[in-house]
């Protein structure tokens, strides 16, 4: 949910912003060292960085899902995170 009555724009592109700095393959992360090859962030950590954003009082709910670019990457675990495509919804 945001406190911004009007302006919520502004939420939603810094909640975008905050995802895709967070998982950068490179600077993301919390230590902000980038991600270890085959790992990957908890639903809990994505929740934590939204929450942190000015403008959100809580996240109700997330999704998010781990795609492959070739079948049996997630298995071997030979992947490297990054970013990609965000919809946010708030609700004022």
């Amino acid at each position: 949910m945001a406190r911004e009555a009007s302006g919520g724009g502004g939420v939603q592109v810094r909640c975008s912003e905050r995802l895709t700095q967070f998982l950068h393959p490179v600077t993301g992360g919390e230590q902000r060292r980038g991600w270890g090859i085959g790992e990957s962030p908890h639903e809990s950590d994505l929740y934590a960085q939204l929450e942190d954003v000015d403008g959100v009082d809580y996240v109700r709910s997330l999704r998010f899902r781990l795609e492959e670019e070739e079948p049996g990457t997630l298995e071997t675990k030979r992947f490297v995170i990054s970013s990609g495509e965000h919809r946010i919804q708030l609700e004022s």
